[in-house]
């Protein structure tokens, strides 16, 4: 391992680990330190997880003020979430009026031509795969040259445009992730076309269940579970749709420890393109606001995701959180 990754790895290992007052405390979480009042013997000072509410009253009854916490191996504290005002006004706070002029421009330009793509893709059109190539183009232009203003904006999805933005805002955020890993040219195109119609599959499921705002019901979330290999499907009858592309649409909800789905396969069985994915779409699907829910801060959010890293390519994962943390909006 490098000493930059030694670095990555220290850092990352410091961030989870928070020090907190017992009132912050909730079952799950894991104790890796405890202070301890003076005098008192360390045999109460052993790492332990909160498995019930008596745990915390055992440190409350020792006169603990405080302990702290691994985020690795347990819960985080509560997180703070965003509501559309309040990320509007951190975006216009902290990045220049023009970048986000540019970035507004974008979206309302690509939005008809986008909206046509995925309606030609649904139908197996013939021209699903030249013009969305087009865009996929100009996604990458405005993704690389103006990346934070785009992807802050398209964190505010609206109910109208829900679909168009997240299918956008996953295009923008993997051509940004495989620039960074040194992704070029087609490989590159590939990736912006599949975040595009990563989701295409869901155009077959019923409005019912993708209208919906509440918890799906078991049986709703099977059918839900058919979108990767609708979407494959679809892409796989369009002349000229590149491996990658549909490999992003089949595999983006496998897990990298096996536990996804379609077909619950591991590691690098998934293909990268794919893994890329996988990393892009749960990140944009926590940092969204949408109608109804708040959104998780980016800090959050890859902090949940470290937790969970055994889900990701733990190298993507390394990479991608590199790579956010120099953004202004972690």
């Amino acid at each position: 391992m490098s000493a930059v990754s030694n670095n990555n790895s220290n850092l990352q290992s410091k961030a989870m680990r928070k020090r907190v007052r017992l009132n912050e405390l909730r079952v799950g979480m894991w104790v890796a330190e405890i202070d301890m009042p003076s005098g008192m013997s360390s045999d109460h000072a052993a790492p332990f997880a909160i498995a019930s509410p008596l745990d915390i009253e055992r440190l409350t009854d020792l006169s603990i003020l405080s302990v702290v916490i691994d985020a690795r191996k347990g819960l985080d504290v509560a997180r703070s979430r965003l509501s559309t005002v309040d990320l509007q006004q951190e975006i216009g706070a902290r990045l220049p009026r023009e970048e986000i002029a540019a970035a507004e421009r974008t979206i309302s330009r690509l939005r008809p031509h986008l909206n046509a793509v995925l309606s030609d893709a649904a139908r197996g059109s013939l021209s699903c795969n030249a013009r969305g190539m087009e865009i996929a183009e100009q996604i990458e232009f405005a993704a690389l040259s103006n990346a934070n203003a785009l992807l802050g904006l398209l964190r505010l999805k609206n109910r109208d445009n829900e679909t168009f933005l997240h299918c956008l805002s996953v295009s923008a955020l993997m051509v940004v992730f495989g620039s960074s890993l040194g992704l070029k040219c087609g490989p590159l195109r590939n990736l912006a076309l599949g975040g595009l119609l990563h989701d295409i599959g869901k155009m077959a499921l019923p409005l019912s269940i993708l209208q919906s705002t509440g918890k799906l019901t078991v049986a709703q979330f099977e059918i839900v579970k058919t979108h990767p290999r609708k979407g494959a499907d679809i892409l796989g009858r369009i002349p000229d749709v590149g491996q990658p592309v549909i490999d992003i649409a089949l595999f983006h909800h496998e897990k990298y420890d096996g536990s996804g789905y379609p077909f619950g396969i591991a590691g690098e069985r998934i293909p990268r393109a794919a893994r890329i994915a996988a990393i892009c779409d749960v990140y944009d699907a926590m940092t969204s606001v949408r109608p109804y829910k708040t959104a998780m801060r980016p800090s959050d959010a890859i902090s949940l995701m470290t937790t969970s890293r055994v889900h990701f390519d733990p190298a993507l994962l390394d990479s991608f959180i590199s790579l956010m943390a120099t953004s202004p909006l972690v």
